[in-house]
Order: C-alpha cells, then structure tokens, then sequence
C-alpha cells in the first residue's frame, strides 16, 4: 500500500532512502524483478559479500535460512526512471523447515539504497518484525483474528480504536504494575481506579 511514487519523492526529498516491498500492489514489477533473480544470476551474485548474504535462525523447533541478493542495475525496468533514485533491486528467500516440512518463500523489493546484502536483508527484518509484533498483540490481546464485524467501516474503526487502547495499555502501570497487557486489561476492567489511570494517561495537570 505505501509502495508509491509520490511517497518514494518525498522520502527522497527529506534526504532519505526507501525499500518498499512489491506484490499485488504492482503486479507487472513484481514479476519483472522476480524474473530478474534467476538461477544463473543468483549464482553469480554468490561470489560478491557485497550483493549477497546468508544467515539462518533456529527456535521452537523452526529452522530458517535466509538469504538476501542485491541487483545494482535497475535500467532495464519497464519505466525505471519513474522510481526517485531508484538503485537497487532485492531479493529475500526464506527457506523454513518445521515438523519436517520445508516450505520457501520469495519476496522482492525496490529501494534507493546502496548499501549491502546484509544491511537490506537487516532492514527488512526489522520491519517485519514490528509488523508481526504488533499483529501478534493485537490477536493474543484483543483477538483480532476472531473478529467478525464487517457492516460499513466497522473493521477499520474497530481496528483504530484497538491501537489506541493498546497505545494507552502500554503507557500506563509500567512502573509496579504488570508489563503484560493482557493484565494491564483485566485490571483496568477490575478498578474503576485504575480504568482512570489509564484513560488520563499522560494528561499533564497544568
């Protein structure tokens, strides 16, 4: 959704570099740098530190093995020059095996850096990470997922207000009180006291 041109310019324009992710948003794109990662091409990209990189992660009976490649040339993209600053092409191959089972998935992106396999392959965890942790909370804590309203713009404000009191839930009790929200929840529905406290949280008195 953010994969934009105009967001692209104005990231740009605040002297900074974008790494925007590519599926049905742009679906001839997407396809176009898939096909750009082929066989022989990752191969050769293999032998530079630069423009590939390895790592794996082993927990709860998961094993992953991740690897990034980098394309430097970009020109050849159907209508490349639309991208600001357009740089470089990437490549995340997700390898997972759990129970026994080996599943791969490969995701592209598009981005304005320059910098190594091993720094995109950093950038784009860590979004991800924020992204499955926030979506991880808001299920365990608010179930999410088992949510069924649909009538209007009813998900969309639903979904706003459950960030808001998520938002409120981590401000507050941090001190002495419980860091799980889960907690933080039963104790405001508990005490009309501390329903007060949360829901003033960081109202200044003057």
């Amino acid at each position: 959704m953010g994969c934009q041109k105009a967001i692209a310019q104005n990231i740009i324009d605040k002297k900074a570099d974008y790494v925007f992710g590519l599926k049905g948003n742009h679906p001839t794109l997407h396809q176009e740098v898939l096909s750009a990662f082929d066989d022989d091409t990752c191969n050769q990209l293999r032998a530079h530190a630069k423009d590939f990189h390895e790592e794996a992660d082993k927990g709860h009976g998961r094993l992953e093995l991740r690897r990034t490649f980098v394309l430097r040339e970009v020109d050849w993209l159907t209508r490349w020059e639309a991208w600001p600053k357009l740089a470089s092409l990437v490549l995340v191959e997700s390898t997972r095996t759990l129970r026994g089972v080996t599943s791969v998935e490969r995701r592209a992106y598009i981005s304005s850096a320059k910098v190594s396999a091993a720094r995109f392959g950093q950038l784009i965890r860590s979004h991800w990470g924020i992204e499955n942790q926030l979506h991880w909370v808001l299920d365990v804590s608010f179930g999410e997922d088992r949510a069924r309203v649909s009538k209007n713009n009813g998900a969309e404000n639903i979904a706003v207000l459950r960030k808001i009191a998520l938002n409120i839930l981590r401000r507050v009790f941090d001190e002495k009180g419980p860091k799980s929200i889960i907690m933080k929840k039963r104790i405001a529905s508990w005490s009309f006291k501390h329903l007060l406290i949360a829901l003033t949280a960081g109202i200044s008195d003057d």
